[in-house]
């Protein structure tokens, strides 16, 4: 028996509305999309990044909420973290700065509204 797959319901900061202008629909789709596949295979929440060509990052974190899947998706910017040590079992990746992604730190950036309740 195959079970239906939980809605999606998309809250979008004032911050990232702000930044998208207008590309708003296009970039919605981009997220749903990239968010639809990842829930598929998700466990109780995720973090993902939404790259626009010459654009903004946008950070997209879903989370079960038994009936749908709440997805917050925030303006980002990358945060760069330490190297990686000596004695990382990858010798190419020893001492590489790796980049974590992080929301902007921005009043309008923790204020949000809904704008999609997709059926998945």
């Amino acid at each position: 028996m195959t079970m239906k797959a939980k809605p999606i319901v998309t809250l979008w900061s004032k911050a990232a509305i702000t930044a998208v202008d207008d590309a708003l629909a296009k970039t919605q789709r981009t997220v749903r999309f990239e968010c639809s596949e990842i829930v598929e295979d998700a466990r109780s929440w995720f973090m993902h990044v939404v790259h626009l060509e010459g654009g903004n990052a946008y950070l997209c974190t879903g989370s079960d909420e038994g009936e749908v899947w709440q997805v917050r998706v925030q303006l980002a910017e990358f945060e760069p973290m330490g190297p990686l040590r000596d004695d990382h079992p990858d010798p190419q990746s020893r001492g590489r700065v790796l980049q974590m992604p992080r929301a902007v730190d921005e009043d309008d950036n923790d204020v949000f509204v809904e704008l999609g309740y997709l059926e998945h």
